[in-house]
């Protein structure tokens, strides 16, 4: 094999490398402001963020000792931030929103909306829901459904332990 060939075999690579590189480099800054946006949420609280989870642009801490959930989101250039005290929480669901499309040889069943349903104690039976997914906002799912199952079961754990 010439140094030609070698050459234009390890451009060809370098140039197909790159752009998971950069893909990846930008997740990580994402993830990081992401954090200090829950972060700053928590501190505005006295709280502390002792786990945290991220996907898509949906950001969710919580801090242990002090029950407390803090949620971060934004899109189209807004954000929306919300705390949840735990100790004020009966119980904490998934709440999924589907449609059915009909089609020709078989029914499709898409996913509208995904949020977290906390049950309230006071107002009594009153209800307080995090969005994670909104179809209206984000054409695909990008794991907020797995997301938000796996927190609700960590809340109800949390509120369980207090």
């Amino acid at each position: 094999m010439d140094l030609g060939t070698a050459l234009v075999g390890a451009i060809f690579v370098v140039i197909c490398i790159i752009p998971f590189i950069l893909m990846s480099r930008n997740s990580k800054k994402k993830a990081k402001k992401m954090l200090q946006n829950l972060n700053e949420i928590a501190a505005a609280k006295n709280g502390v963020i002792h786990a945290h989870e991220f996907s898509g642009d949906t950001g969710i801490g919580i801090d242990k000792k002090r029950s407390e959930v803090y949620f971060y989101k934004s899109f189209d250039d807004k954000v929306f931030t919300n705390t949840v005290d735990l100790s004020n929480v009966k119980k904490c669901n998934v709440i999924k929103t589907n449609r059915v499309i009909n089609g020709e040889y078989k029914n499709q069943i898409l996913i509208d909306r995904v949020d977290l349903e906390f049950q309230l104690n006071k107002p009594a039976n009153s209800k307080l829901n995090l969005e994670f997914f909104n179809a209206e906002h984000t054409m695909v799912l990008n794991g907020e459904l797995q997301l938000a199952e796996g927190w609700a079961g960590l809340i109800n754990q949390q509120i369980l332990s207090k």
